[in-house]
């Protein structure tokens, strides 16, 4: 999964990077059972705090758009086609 954060952006930093997982789920680049970076991998990547990340991972589950499993990675599963569409417009 490729994440690309714009620091000048007015947007903040874990809603970019929430908005890009979504946006990725929509278009079909994370499929349903795909892991996703650990928050200490994702956060090295993008030269960001953990702490930020595991705020962004926190806010997808809440929107049900991950679910993590005990001493695991967070992983996306499948999601209604009413949310992909919420996600794309």
């Amino acid at each position: 999964m490729f994440f690309e954060i714009a620091p000048a952006c007015s947007q903040a930093i874990y809603e970019q990077a929430v908005q890009q997982v979504k946006f990725a789920i929509a278009a079909g680049g994370v499929q349903a059972d795909e892991m996703i970076p650990s928050v200490r991998d994702l956060s090295k990547t993008l030269v960001i705090n953990p702490n930020t990340v595991a705020r962004d991972y926190r806010s997808l589950q809440d929107d049900g758009v991950v679910c993590s499993r005990r001493r695991k990675w967070p992983i996306t599963f499948r999601i209604p086609y009413y949310k992909i569409k919420l996600f794309t417009t």
